[in-house]
């Protein structure tokens, strides 16, 4: 079988990590597969297909920015995406996500609703059933068509012309994603009579595993220090990473606690004795070793699905504390998953206050909810 992925990036990010990944387990099972992508690196690897440039993308963003419309230019590489796609002959399309000012979306899905293929849309965001928005927030105005929006001009515009696009796409489609997801999409008119699956996203369970301590060993932190790690970028205010830094400030003075924050991209040097800085990892045995030192994984952000991170923590034997927000109430049971319902360094300060070094029992249990709902190829096969 043929199988065409889309998705903004070949490689970088959870998205890219995940369309890679479903390439690698489709090839081994004797398919041929292409990750087709617009941002990002190109690689020659053979496997992933990139059309598109920075120019191209910076222009896209600026024209959206003016006009409050993103996903409608970028069409010379468009054409080419389309072009590489159909050469490729693919009998399953898989897409990811479109949005990110890479592609002309509605050039894109009317000629891939023409192609007699069977297409697989995983939802991993809100995109596909607002306007525009990756994140909603909880906003329910796309149930309104998203008339009025606070957030975009033309967004009401843009949902009606995103009507007129998917009518021809939704009747051969099957829409997936977790729970949360799902469950809001039914209520968008974009995706009336659509089929719809619940379906986690999924990660290579027996690559993230707990590891020994060589993270501590390494830093010279001591072991009875407690660890807690956050990974994302600290610029994305969807991320929440400055409560995170807040948080640390407040605890400064108690030597029990080390935080860590994987992706920093700050500006300025942090200087807290308790806050530790490392920027984009892209050693994914590195980040497995920081995974399985950790005793409790922070997850900041204010807006977000299903992290991938969150999962890979838990892979690796770390429970997750997060915000009581979106689609982190779904992620896992307690004590595997803590959830704050204030959404403030505050509440992130009397979670840490009551943390303590992970034990084996602990470290068990989150493993064993990560391989019984995320292991990949639960995951992969579920489009096959």
């Amino acid at each position: 079988m043929n199988i065409a992925i889309i998705n903004v990036v070949g490689v970088e990010g959870s998205t890219g990590k995940l369309a890679t990944n479903l390439a690698k387990r489709f090839i081994l099972q004797g398919h041929n597969c292409k990750v087709f992508h617009g941002r990002g690196k190109k690689s020659r690897d053979g496997v992933h297909v990139k059309q598109g440039c920075f120019f191209d993308n910076a222009v896209h963003y600026l024209v959206a920015r003016r006009t409050g419309k993103e996903g409608y230019y970028s069409t010379y590489f468009t054409k080419r995406i389309i072009k590489k796609v159909s050469v490729f002959k693919p009998d399953r399309i898989i897409i990811l996500n479109l949005h990110g000012h890479w592609m002309n979306i509605p050039l894109f899905l009317n000629e891939v609703a023409k192609m007699n293929v069977t297409i697989d849309w995983f939802m991993c965001d809100e995109f596909p059933y607002t306007a525009r928005c990756e994140y909603t927030n909880g906003c329910d105005g796309y149930k309104n068509c998203c008339r009025d929006c606070p957030r975009y001009k033309n967004a009401g515009i843009q949902y009606r012309e995103k009507e007129e696009y998917y009518r021809k796409l939704v009747d051969k489609t099957n829409f997936s994603s977790v729970q949360y997801i799902v469950e809001r999409a039914k209520g968008s008119s974009l995706l009336r009579n659509a089929r719809f699956a619940y379906k986690n996203t999924g990660i290579d369970t027996e690559f993230y595993h707990p590891t020994e301590d060589k993270f501590r060993e390494k830093h010279n932190i001591a072991k009875n220090k407690i660890i807690l790690l956050d990974v994302a970028p600290f610029s994305n205010p969807r991320k929440g990473v400055k409560m995170f830094l807040d948080a640390a400030r407040m605890l400064a003075s108690d030597e029990k606690y080390l935080f860590i924050n994987v992706g920093y991209d700050g500006k300025t040097a942090v200087e807290l004795p308790n806050f530790m800085t490392i920027p984009y990892v892209s050693d994914q045995e590195e980040l497995r070793e920081i995974y399985s030192a950790a005793d409790m994984y922070i997850c900041t952000s204010v807006e977000d699905a299903l992290p991938n991170a969150c999962v890979e923590a838990m892979s690796c034997g770390t429970p997750i504390t997060a915000f009581n927000i979106s689609g982190m109430p779904y992620l896992a049971e307690y004590p595997v998953l803590t959830l704050l319902d204030s959404v403030s360094a505050e509440s992130i300060v009397a979670a840490v206050r009551n943390s303590k070094r992970k034990n084996r029992e602990i470290i068990e249990l989150c493993r064993s909810e990560a391989i019984e709902k995320y292991e990949f190829t639960k995951f992969s096969d579920s489009f096959l």
